[in-house]
C-alpha cells in the first residue's frame, strides 16, 4: 500500500487574509501567525477549500446540490464523521504551509467600511481595518495521500471504477489541477477580489509501505529521502489510473472525466439540479469623469519640484517660496497597494453594484405593489438583513437559508450565508498612465447661510482626470466571476453589465459631484467558464474544450457587443442571457413580502 506526497508552492496573486481571531487598538483582525510570528496558511483552510472544490466537482453541494451516489468518492478522499456512527478516516492530509525560505511575509493594513444601502455611501460608524499579507509571500504546499485496504463500505465503488483507492486519488488530481490553474480562492474577503492564488511546480513521489527497501530510508530519514528514487511523473499516474479503471476504457474523450458510467450520469442529470459551474466576465472600465477611491488611512505627501529647483539655480527666494517647498499634505488620495499602484477595491465596487441592485428591484417591487396597504417592503434594508441573517444563522439547512432569503442576498449573500458573485480589485491597464492623470483639486465647504466659504472647511483630493471620452489612460480591469449560480443570476449580472456600459453606476468619492461615472466597454467583454456538460452554460460549450479538474474548460472569449445590448444576437450567449432575464423577471413576480416585516413608507 502507498502513500503519495504532493509537493508545490503556493503562489498568491491577489492580497491575503487569514483571521486569527485576535486584534489590537489599531487594528481589528490580525492575521494568523505561528509561535515564531511568521504568518502561515492553515492546513484546515487548505483542506477546507480543497472539500469544497470536490463538493463542486461531484454536485454535492449549493444552489444545486443532488445527493447521489459520488458522495461515496468524496467519503473516501475527506473521511465522514458520521459514517455508522463510527466515522471513517481521511485518506488526504494537508500540512500548514509555511513561508518559503528567501520570501518575506509582508503585511499591509487595509481599511474597510460598509455600505448603507440606503444612501449608497459609507455607513457610519463601520470604519474597521485588517491586516493582510502582500501578494509578494510564497508558501510551501505538502499534501498526503494514504491509500487504504479495501473495506466492506466500500464495496459499492467496485462497480463504478476500480476501488476507492483509485477513484479517490482521481479526484485528488482533479483538485490539484484546479489550484494550478487558480480556481481557488483562500481566506476571508474573496467575495471582494482577496485570496487568489495558485499552485506551482507540482511534483509527487511514493512511499510504499509494503516494501522493505522504502521503510529503513523512511523510518531513519523521512519521505524526502525517497522523493529522487520514487517519484511519479503526474501525467503517467493519471493515465495509469484511466487505464485500470473500466468505466474509462475505450470511452469517448469527453466521458473520461466522469466518474461513473454514462447510464447513472444521464438518470442523474435529468433532474431540475445541475452540477455547480464558474463563469468569469472580464472587461475594461473606463471612467468618462473624474473618479477618486479613497483610502482612509494615509495622507499622500507631494513635494513642489518647480520651487525646488528654483532655489537650486540660486534664483532669490520669492514671498512664500519657503511654504511651497513643504510638501503638500493630501486629504483624500487614492488607494493603493504594495507598490503604490492606484486601484480600485473589490469590495467598494461590489458595495456600489449592490445598492444599485436594490435600488432597481425594491423600484420594480414597487410598481407591483403600490396600489395595495403594503406599498413596499424592502426586505433587503441593511438592518433587517442582519437581523434575519442572526435568525437564519441558526439554522443548518441550507435550502432552507436560502429559500428564506431576498432576491438580491441569495446573489450577493448576507450574514446567515455567503454570496455567489466575486469582484476583484481592479487595476488600470496602465498605470503609469493612470499615475499621471492624477490632479490636485482644492476643495471647500460652502456655508448655507452666507453662501460663502465655510471658515476652516478647506480641503484638498487627488483624483484621476480623464482627458476626453476617447482617453485610455484610465481604463481599469474589470474582473467578475458566478460560482454555483442560477439562471436568473446571470439575467442580474446581465442588466448591471448593462447599466455599467450605460455609465448608470457611480463609483467611489463625490458621486453627488460629478464624480465616479465610469463605462464599460463592451468590445472588450469577455467570458470564460468551467461547466459540467450538463450545466446550465451547456450552449456555450466550444467544439473542443479544454478538460480542467473534471470539468469543460471554455477559454476567454471574445463577445460582440450589440446594438442594445452587450451581446448580439448573433452570439451563442445571447439567447442564454435572454432565457436568464426572463427567469429574473418570474422571480420578481413570484416575491411575497413576509408578515414580520414591517411595512415601508
Amino acid at each position: 500500500m502507498r502513500t503519495y506526497y504532493f509537493n508545490a508552492k503556493v503562489i498568491l496573486d491577489s492580497p491575503l487574509h487569514i483571521g486569527s481571531g485576535e486584534g489590537n487598538d489599531y487594528v481589528d483582525s490580525l492575521i494568523i501567525r505561528d509561535v515564531n510570528g511568521e504568518p502561515f496558511i492553515p492546513g484546515t483552510s487548505l483542506c477546507g477549500l480543497m472539500a469544497s472544490l470536490a463538493k463542486d466537482r461531484l454536485g454535492l453541494e449549493g444552489v444545486n446540490a443532488s445527493n447521489v451516489e459520488e458522495e461515496l468518492v468524496f467519503k473516501a478522499l475527506f473521511g465522514s464523521a458520521r459514517e455508522e456512527q463510527r466515522g471513517r478516516e481521511s485518506r488526504l492530509v494537508v500540512l500548514n504551509a509555511k513561508l518559503c525560505q528567501g520570501t518575506e511575509g509582508k503585511t499591509l493594513i487595509r481599511d474597510r467600511t460598509s455600505v448603507d444601502r440606503k444612501r449608497g455611501s459609507a455607513a457610519r460608524k463601520h470604519l474597521f481595518h485588517d491586516e493582510i499579507l502582500s501578494k509578494k509571500a510564497q508558501f510551501k504546499f505538502i499534501c498526503e495521500f494514504r491509500e487504504k485496504e479495501e473495506v466492506e463500505e466500500e464495496e459499492p465503488l467496485s462497480k463504478y471504477g476500480a476501488g476507492a483507492n483509485r477513484e479517490a486519488l482521481h479526484l485528488l488530481l482533479d483538485i490539484l489541477e484546479l489550484l494550478e490553474k487558480g480556481w481557488g480562492h483562500l481566506g476571508g474577503k474573496t467575495g471582494t477580489g482577496q485570496g487568489d492564488f495558485r499552485i506551482k511546480g507540482l511534483s509527487c513521489f511514493y512511499y510504499d509501505r509494503s516494501n522493505p527497501d522504502d521503510i529503513l530510508p523512511f523510518v531513519l530519514k523521512g519521505p524526502e529521502e525517497l522523493a529522487s528514487r520514487n517519484s511519479v511523473e503526474l501525467k503517467k499516474l493519471r493515465a495509469e489510473l484511466n487505464k485500470e479503471s473500466p468505466m474509462h476504457r475505450g470511452a469517448p474523450r469527453r466521458m473520461k472525466i466522469m466518474l461513473f458510467s454514462r447510464e447513472k450520469l444521464c438518470i442523474q442529470l435529468k433532474g431540475s439540479k445541475s452540477p455547480p459551474e464558474i463563469l468569469v466576465i472580464r472587461g475594461v472600465l473606463r471612467p468618462l469623469e473624474p473618479i477618486l477611491v479613497k483610502a482612509g488611512y494615509s495622507v499622500e505627501k507631494i513635494e513642489n519640484r518647480g520651487a525646488r529647483k528654483l532655489v537650486e539655480r540660486g534664483s532669490p527666494l520669492i514671498p512664500g517660496c519657503e511654504e511651497i517647498k513643504r510638501p503638500i499634505s493630501v486629504d483624500a488620495t487614492f488607494c493603493k497597494n504594495e507598490d503604490e499602484i492606484p486601484y480600485l477595491p473589490g469590495s467598494a465596487l461590489r458595495g456600489c453594484i449592490r445598492s444599485h441592485v436594490e435600488k432597481v428591484l425594491r423600484t420594480l417591487i414597487y410598481e407591483r405593489f403600490k396600489n395595495d396597504d403594503i406599498c413596499l417592503q424592502a426586505i433587503w434594508d441593511l438592518e433587517k438583513l442582519k437581523k434575519k441573517g442572526k435568525e437564519l444563522s441558526k439554522e443548518r439547512d441550507f435550502d432552507t437559508i436560502y429559500s428564506k432569503a431576498c432576491i438580491v442576498s441569495k446573489l450577493f449573500g448576507f450574514t446567515a450565508m455567503g454570496g455567489r458573485i466575486r469582484l476583484e480589485d481592479v487595476y488600470p491597464t496602465n498605470p503609469d498612465k493612470f499615475k499621471r492623470g492624477l490632479k490636485l483639486l482644492d476643495h471647500v465647504a460652502i456655508d448655507r447661510f452666507t453662501e460663502g466659504a465655510a471658515e476652516g472647511k478647506k480641503f484638498n483630493s487627488r483624483p484621476f482626470f480623464p482627458k476626453n471620452p476617447l482617453d485610455d489612460s484610465g481604463d481599469l480591469e474589470f474582473r467578475l466571476e458566478l460560482r454555483d449560480f442560477e439562471l436568473w443570476h446571470i439575467g442580474l449580472v446581465a442588466l448591471v453589465l448593462k447599466d455599467l456600459q450605460l455609465g448608470k453606476i457611480r463609483i467611489g468619492y463625490g458621486r453627488t459631484k460629478g464624480f465616479g461615472k465610469v463605462v464599460l466597454l463592451p468590445e472588450t467583454v469577455e467570458i470564460e467558464t468551467l461547466t459540467h456538460e450538463r450545466g446550465i452554460l451547456k450552449d456555450l460549450l466550444l467544439e473542443s474544450p479544454e478538460v480542467i479538474g473534471g470539468f469543460f474548460h471554455i477559454p476567454s472569449t471574445k463577445v460582440k457587443s450589440g446594438r442594445n445590448f452587450w451581446v448580439s444576437k448573433e452570439e451563442k450567449v445571447y439567447s442564454l442571457v435572454e432565457k436568464a432575464i426572463n427567469t429574473l423577471r418570474g422571480q420578481i413576480n413570484s416575491w411575497q413580502p413576509q408578515e414580520e416585516q414591517s411595512h415601508g413608507t
